[in-house]
């Protein structure tokens, strides 16, 4: 059955209404995934067995279910099964982070301001392939503009402030000979070479590192943008994958706890019978407990990207149970 999204009114994607039946005869399936501590120390209450002649429903009670049923030989036996709920939480950080590098070098000679923009070009390129961005996720694109400096004199406040400073000293000596002569540092004709990188990573300390490569050794003229930061669908539905085994992995350890509390029970957990999806939520952060020795300052602040998947189960597994003997003298 195809997955069915539900709207629950609050924030985040809510999948329900997902089962996978198993017959007696399918394979148990491993998951490698450490189990969650706090999804699964909740233990929960449950008495003796209860006799029951079919198989107990997912909207039913959790616990341990004695059931009569009919094997391939027509013969009437007795199987157990136990039932239980579990949650999977994978807490999923950006593996998208796009961001642009500006080089821009103005000078009145076009190939001196070519070989200006070539040189920092060579060094971000060598400072990306150490950050460890690969050469497929860098493109970049060239501008070359001729200008005169009074053209761009509203827009850089350097050269409005010496033209405001020039045009006050004119009016405070009206008698000056050179009162009706332009300025011949705003008549200066330059050439203004421009490049950009785009550059596509997938870690926040790729930037960073980049970030602070461009700071300490190349000067005001290469610029670096602010990150976009986002979690890629194929990412996000990989570890949606994984939250989804975490919880599973939580049923069969939950379902061993609950089969080692029964003293009279001896069993030990079987194969899948089936397993229900009650819901897949994909929250944002709001409260960031997973922080570690290696969280920083900066990379603390990017934390609000971060995405919460939440997945619950309910399960019932068969009971494979343990025959006792008896020792003659």
């Amino acid at each position: 059955m195809p997955l069915r999204a539900v709207d629950t009114g609050v924030s985040g994607v809510t999948i329900s209404s997902f089962r996978t039946n198993y017959t007696p005869t399918t394979k148990s399936t491993t998951y490698i995934q450490p189990p969650n501590s706090q999804a699964s120390r909740i233990m929960e209450s449950i008495q003796e067995p209860v006799e029951s002649n079919r198989i107990p429903l997912a909207n039913e009670p959790s616990g341990v279910y004695s059931i009569t049923m009919t094997d391939s030989d027509m013969a009437l036996t007795k199987r157990k099964f136990i039932k239980v709920s579990s949650v999977g939480e994978v807490e999923v950080c950006p593996d998208r982070v796009e961001f642009c590098v500006k080089i821009v070098c103005t000078k009145q000679d076009i190939a001196a301001a070519r070989e200006s923009v070539r040189k920092r070009d060579d060094f971000l390129m060598l400072a990306l392939k150490k950050v460890g961005v690969p050469q497929n996720g860098i493109s970049s694109t060239s501008l070359v503009k001729r200008f005169k400096v009074s053209d761009e004199a509203e827009d850089n406040d350097d050269i409005l402030e010496r033209k405001l400073l020039r045009d006050i000293e004119k009016q405070m000596n009206a008698k000056n000979n050179n009162k009706g002569e332009k300025d011949p540092v705003l008549d200066e004709e330059k050439i203004k070479v421009i490049k950009e990188l785009y550059v596509i990573c997938n870690s926040l300390n790729q930037y960073m590192e980049l970030f602070s490569i461009v700071n300490e050794k190349l000067d005001r003229q290469v610029i670096v943008s602010p990150p976009v930061i986002r979690v890629s669908p194929e990412y996000l539905q990989c570890q949606t994958q994984e939250a989804a085994k975490l919880a599973m992995n939580n049923a069969i350890q939950k379902a061993n706890q609950v089969l080692q509390s029964q003293k009279v029970l001896k069993a030990t957990v079987g194969k899948l019978f089936y397993s229900v999806e009650d819901s897949l939520t994909i929250t944002d952060i709001s409260e960031y407990q997973n922080i570690n020795t290696t969280t920083s300052f900066e990379s603390l602040k990017w934390k609000r990207h971060n995405k919460l998947i939440v997945c619950k189960l309910t399960s019932l597994f068969e009971v494979n149970t343990v025959k006792g003997y008896r020792k003659f003298m």
